[in-house]
C-alpha cells in the first residue's frame, strides 16, 4: 500500500517550529523523505534555517539530514549555510558546520559561505578556523598539521575530513590521490575519510588515482574499500597500469560475483564486470581499440580467469551475420581469447573481443574505421568476428 506521506509534512513542521511533530514524523515513514524538496527546492533543513527553527534544525541534522542541498533558482541556489550566514545566525552556522555543511559550495551568484563570512568580519571568519586550517594543510600536503587540527576538534573529525577543499570540489581524499601522496591517503582513510564521496564532477578518489596513474594510492584504496574501487576499469581516463592492478588484485572470495558467458558456455568469478560499458555503450576494450592502445589490447586478450564449463563437448560454431562469409582457421579459434572460447585447462578469457557497443560497433569495427592495422591484426588473430554488422547510420 502506497504511503500517504509526501515529506512535505516535515517542511510544515519546520515552518511552525513544531519539534514534537517533527520527531513523530521522523519515527515513521517520513524518515526516508528527510531530504525532500518543495517546489522551490527548499528542504526541511533549509526551511528550519529560514524560519529560525533551531531545535528543528538540530533534530533534522541529528537524524542524518543532508545540510548541503541547495534551494532552487528563486532562492539563488543557496544552501542552508549560505542562508544562515546571510541572516547572521551564528548558532545555526556552527551547528551546520558541525554536521558537515560545506563552506565551499557556491550559490547562483558564485559566492561561497566563506565569501559571505568575509563580509561580516573576523568574528564570522573565525568560525571556519579549523576547517580553513585543515583545508590549507591538505592543499599543502602537510599531514602533520592535518593531524593537529583533527586532534583539536575530535567531535567534528568526520565532517572536516570529508569537506571539499578545492574549487573543483575535490575532497581531501580525492586531492591526496590526485597528488599521489600515499601518507596522506593512509592518514585520511584511517581517520574516516569516505572513498565513496565524489568530487563535483562525480569522480571518486579511485578515479583520480587511475587518471594520474598513482599506483600505490590505487592499491591502498583497493585494500581498504574493495567494492568501491573497481568502477574506473572502464573509465576513458584510466591508465594501463591501473587497469592491470584492478585485474590482477587478489580479491577476497566474499567480494567475487559469478559471471556467465553463454557463448563460451562457462561461468567464472570476478570482482567486477570486465565488459561493463560507459554511458556511450563502450567497454574498456572498445576504448583501447579507439585509442590505438596496443599494450592494453594485448593485455586484455591474454588476461584469463579460472572458469567452470556449463556444457560438455562444446562445438565451435561459425557466426554468419551477412551475405559475405569469411572462413576462420579452427586451429586459431581453439586458442582464441576474448570471452568466446576457453581452453582445456579451465581458463577463460573474459574480455570479449566481439562485444558490441554504440551503433553495434565492435573493437574490430573501430580499429578498421581508424585504419589501425596493428590493432586490427591483433583482434583478428584472437578471434574477432569479421561478419558482425554495425549500424550504418553512424556517420562522422
Amino acid at each position: 500500500m502506497a504511503s500517504d506521506f509526501t515529506g512535505q509534512e516535515l517542511i510544515q513542521a519546520a515552518i511552525y517550529d513544531d519539534v514534537d511533530l517533527l520527531k513523530c514524523l521522523l519515527e515513521g515513514e517520513c524518515m526516508s523523505l528527510i531530504d525532500v524538496q518543495d517546489r522551490m527546492g527548499r528542504t526541511p533543513v533549509y526551511t528550519a534555517v529560514s524560519n529560525n527553527s533551531i531545535k528543528c534544525l538540530q533534530v533534522l541534522l541529528d537524524s542524518g539530514a543532508d545540510p548541503n542541498i541547495a534551494a532552487g533558482k528563486h532562492f539563488h541556489q543557496m544552501t542552508p549555510l549560505h542562508y544562515a550566514l546571510q541572516d547572521e545566525k551564528m548558532a545555526m552556522v556552527k551547528w551546520l558546520l558541525e554536521h558537515g555543511a560545506d563552506y565551499n559550495i557556491r550559490d547562483a551568484s558564485g559566492s561561497s559561505p566563506l565569501d559571505i563570512a568575509h563580509n561580516f568580519g573576523q568574528e564570522w571568519i573565525d568560525i571556519f578556523e579549523n576547517e580553513m586550517e585543515f583545508t590549507n594543510a591538505c592543499l599543502d600536503e602537510d599531514v602533520e598539521t592535518m593531524k593537529k587540527v583533527l586532534t583539536e576538534c575530535p567531535s567534528n573529525t568526520g565532517n572536516i575530513i570529508n569537506t571539499k577543499v578545492t574549487g573543483e570540489g575535490l575532497t581531501p581524499l580525492c586531492w591526496a590521490c590526485k597528488c599521489g601522496n600515499i601518507d596522506m591517503v593512509q592518514f585520511l582513510l584511517s581517520n574516516g575519510a569516505d572513498p565513496k564521496l565524489p568530487s563535483t564532477d562525480d569522480s571518486y578518489p579511485v578515479h583520480f588515482a587511475c587518471r594520474f596513474e598513482q599506483i600505490d594510492c590505487l592499491r591502498l584504496l583497493i585494500e581498504n574499500k574493495h567494492r568501491e574501487v573497481t568502477s574506473p576499469f572502464g573509465s576513458r581516463s584510466s591508465k594501463f597500469r591501473c587497469r592491470q592492478v584492478l585485474l590482477e588484485y587478489k580479491y577476497p572470495e566474499v567480494l567475487l560475483t559469478t559471471y556467465r558467458d553463454d557463448e563460451a558456455q562457462v561461468t567464472y568469478k570476478f570482482a567486477f564486470d570486465v565488459n561493463g560499458t560507459d554511458n556511450f555503450g563502450f567497454a574498456a576494450i572498445h576504448m583501447a581499440a579507439e585509442r590505438r592502445a596496443r599494450e592494453i589490447i594485448e593485455y586484455f586478450v591474454r588476461f584469463s580467469v579460472k572458469s567452470e564449463s556449463n556444457a560438455k563437448n562444446r562445438a565451435l560454431r561459425q557466426r554468419v551475420n551477412s551475405n559475405l562469409i569469411f572462413s576462420v582457421d579452427p586451429g586459431n579459434l581453439s586458442t582464441s581469447q576474448g570471452g568466446q572460447v576457453s581452453n582445456s585447462k579451465g581458463l577463460h578469457h573474459p574480455v570479449k573481443i566481439n562485444i558490441t557497443g554504440r551503433n553495434s560497433y565492435t573493437p574490430l569495427h573501430l580499429a578498421v574505421k581508424y585504419k589501425f592495422l596493428d590493432i586490427t591484426n591483433i583482434l583478428l588473430k584472437n578471434g574477432a568476428d569479421v561478419n558482425l554488422l554495425a549500424n550504418d547510420r553512424w556517420r562522422e
